[in-house]
């Protein structure tokens, strides 16, 4: 590798420290491949290719919100109640979405109950 290719890694590295990065896992053919996401065009364009694809939402800013609600066309509010963990449990069907609640149980240290929604679409999870 010449020093000019490292630098522009590096700088590459950098800029998507920085920005929102959304991890992916997709189903290509045979291959499973994580993808780290960062902006609409690059999500739009891995949902176009994959055959299959699950967006882990673990820990999302604004942008990323942003960006994955456009991507399912869902209204921006249910993703941010989503991450504010606001949603009951059940299930509803909406255009070509549904949206998944229910309850996740962790027996760690005590019994504690946490919301656990995914949004899933053709070929597509999110959660």
């Amino acid at each position: 590798m010449k020093i000019n290719d490292l630098k522009s890694a590096v700088s590459i590295y950098t800029i998507v420290e920085v920005s929102a990065v959304i991890r992916t896992y997709a189903v290509i053919g045979k291959d499973l491949h994580v993808i780290d996401i960062v902006s609409q065009d690059a999500l739009r364009d891995l949902s176009g290719k994959a055959d299959w694809l699950w967006v882990d939402c673990f820990n999302l800013d604004d942008e990323e919100t942003t960006i994955i609600s456009e991507l399912l066309e869902v209204d921006t509010r249910i993703m941010i109640d989503i991450k504010k963990e606001k949603t009951q449990p059940g299930y509803e069907k909406c255009r070509d979405y549904s949206l998944v609640s229910i309850p996740s149980v962790d027996f760690t240290k005590e019994l504690k109950f946490y919301p656990m929604s995914m949004i899933v679409k053709e070929r597509l999870l999110v959660n």
